[in-house]
């Protein structure tokens, strides 16, 4: 069992008790099953072998002179460097009491003297190896965390990258549709519009991931101004006006000026987001009513 839950070394126990039989006895007995165990007969220093070199595990008696047990594991789990090791108490106090202060405390396990080795020893496999275990799961964790940074970095320098050519082919077709009257027929026409409309979707949509990602870095900035609520809508409606097919799109701009403080630019594409939700799941000839 130790050599599945340190493969490299030996687990590490700290025994603490101020009585030097007890802590001869134990210490022994770990030793021959492959533990590598200090002891310390007394709550002082046992905090200062913990923090010299802390070990996997810490089976700690409660009764003792100066600083009893109960103090001993609050000092171990106010460290931030020793708070997760698991400890025992091993007392021969056998009150429920005793044994709910002591779990209160942060034990993980309460052994009550006069003790049979055998149970020692299964309890101590038993919290190393649920120690091992989440040690793994931090790590796992831990480089779970890591990837998903590498992947957000490598999908935010495509889409980034993406901008530009994309912009550039948006510019390109409007070039090109300026003078497609004179020059195409009306199909040609009607498919380039319909190519526009697609850049500047495919624009819109790497804006939104941009956003996204600085927004989750806390780096996106507002440039807030005067804006005016209806001429957004207009602005919106006019640019998905080609994408309404046979479905209908109703505004009526409000008697009264509808102006906020906010950034023009994340409002129109807030709009646009939501008519293109609104056109996929809006069934041919349906009616689609915006309103301020």
């Amino acid at each position: 069992m130790n050599e599945q839950i340190f493969s490299k070394n030996p687990a590490s126990v700290l025994m603490v008790d101020d009585t030097p039989a007890n802590l001869e006895l134990l210490s022994g007995m770990l030793k021959v099953r492959g533990y590598k165990v200090r002891a310390a007969i007394s709550g002082k220093l046992a905090l200062q072998a913990a923090r010299n070199d802390p070990p996997d595990l810490i089976l700690l008696d409660i009764n003792m002179p100066g600083m009893n047990g109960y103090e001993v594991c609050a000092e171990l789990k106010s460290d931030r460097n020793l708070k997760d090791i698991p400890i025992i108490f091993l007392s021969a106090l056998s009150e429920t009491i005793d044994k709910v202060k002591a779990f209160g405390a942060g034990g993980v396990d309460y052994i009550t003297k006069p003790f049979q080795f055998e149970e020692v020893e299964a309890r101590v496999e038993m919290h190393l190896e649920l120690r091992r275990q989440k040690l793994q799961l931090q790590e796992n964790y831990n480089t779970l965390r890591e990837l998903e940074k590498l992947r957000d970095s490598l999908v935010h320098m495509i889409i980034h990258d993406l901008r530009s050519p994309l912009t550039g082919i948006y510019f390109y077709l409007q070039l090109i549709g300026e003078n497609a009257e004179k020059n195409l027929a009306a199909d040609k026409i009607s498919a380039i519009a319909a190519a526009i409309e697609a850049a500047k979707q495919m624009i819109r949509l790497v804006n939104d991931i941009l956003d996204a990602s600085k927004m989750e870095a806390g780096q996106m900035k507002l440039r807030l101004a005067g804006c005016d609520l209806v001429s957004a809508v207009k602005e919106t409606l006019s640019g998905m006006k080609s994408l309404a097919g046979s479905r209908t799109l109703q505004f009526t701009p409000p008697s009264s000026p509808a102006e906020v403080l906010a950034d023009r630019e994340l409002i129109l594409r807030v709009l646009q987001n939501l008519l293109a939700n609104a056109l996929k799941f809006t069934k041919d000839d349906g009616t689609i009513a915006l309103d301020i």
